[in-house]
Formats: C-alpha cells, structure tokens, sequence
C-alpha cells in the first residue's frame, strides 16, 4: 500500500514544487471507487480516497493535489481560458466518445476537443473548475510519465510552469486572504459555541434537583 509516512514526503515534495501555492489539505476516504478533491468555503482542502485504498499512489495524489491549485479563482479563471482558446472551434464531445472508455458519466462528463496529450483535459466541471494543473502537474510525479507526456503538448506544460512560477497577482493574494479570515472566524465560532454549551451545561447541573428513586 501507499504508506502514510510516504503520503506526507510525497505531499511535501508537491509543495515545494508548486512554490507553496497550496493551502491545508485533509485526505479523507469514501465509499466511491474514484479519487476526488474538494475545497469547502472556509474549511481546509480536502481530497478523498477510495476506502480499500486501491489505485492511491503518488500520481494520484498530486493529480488531486493539483485540483487546489485552482482553488485560487485567478487559477481556475485562467485554466478555462487556456482551454477555450484552445479548443477546435468550441467543439465539445462525451469523453467516454473521446476516450473509448464507458467509466465516463455519458451525460455530466464533456470535454472541449484539442490536441491535449489526454482529452480529459478539457473538461469545464459545472462549479468552473478545470483538469488542466492536475492533469500536467501529475505528470512531474514520475519521470517516465512526464517524459511520455511533455513533447505531445508542450503548450500545456507551458502554461502551467508559468503560472506556478510568476508572482502572486492581487486577486490571488486577495483569495488567500479571504480564505484564511474565513477559516478563522469559523474556528471562532466554533470556540465560542464550545464554551456557551460547557456554560450552559456547568449551569444546569449546580442547579439541576436530585431526587432519590
């Protein structure tokens, strides 16, 4: 299996790769046979796991990993503008058409058509999130596969190094500062709810009359 000491090193290698453009992330399991990334409003990211473990390696999670990169809106707004320009004309198809494979939902999963070195790279999900960081930066979790990948689009690669490695923009450094007064005033709230119900408690019970059976 993938052990979690591994997990972490593997995780820590992401960060400095991507130059510390990733929040807290949790990984947590699930009952689905897919990976998935989350980023709840407020809360630290989240990336969930099949619960046998199954199909987790370090390409997985840095294809998840990759996910919150565009948790930065200035990310995700400038993925979907890279695959737009790109696209033949706006054209979009079923992946299971463009891939030949039936694991695709028939009717949620589209992509627009280019020459990405895998046609799962221009899927738009509804929420504005794209494939585009998790799909390359996967790609450095092994050189053999970067290897196999890198000279079928170039165009791609590009765009993503260039985008790790420029400085943070204004709306960028505002997204993160938002999401980290977010997540304090809710662990605030928390804090504050905690001790009112510990109050309340304290307070019942010096009151509360005991009465023999």
């Amino acid at each position: 299996g993938y052990a979690p000491t591994q997990v972490r090193k593997d995780a820590a290698e992401f960060f400095r790769f991507v130059r510390g453009r990733l929040e807290k992330v949790r990984i947590l399991t699930h009952e689905k046979t897919r990976a998935a990334a989350n980023s709840p409003h407020g809360k630290p990211g989240q990336i969930f796991i099949p619960k046998d473990g199954k199909n987790f390696n370090k390409r997985v999670l840095w294809h998840e990993l990759g996910h919150h990169i565009e948790a930065d809106p200035s990310a995700a707004a400038a993925a979907r503008l890279f695959i737009r320009m790109r696209s033949e004309a706006g054209k979009s198809e079923k992946l299971s058409t463009l891939t030949g494979w039936a694991g695709y939902d028939e009717d949620n999963e589209i992509a627009f058509v280019d020459h990405f070195f895998d046609p799962y790279m221009g899927k738009i999900y509804d929420h504005g999130s794209t494939e585009i960081f998790s799909m390359v930066l996967e790609s450095y979790s092994a050189p053999t596969l970067l290897a196999s990948r890198i000279n079928k689009d170039p165009q791609s690669f590009a765009f993503v190094r260039g985008f790790i490695e420029r400085p943070r923009d204004a709306l960028e450094k505002l997204h993160l500062t938002m999401r980290q007064e977010s997540r304090h005033a809710i662990e605030a709230a928390a804090q504050a709810k905690a001790k009112a119900v510990q109050a309340y408690e304290q307070r019942h019970v010096a009151s509360a009359e005991f009465k023999p059976d």
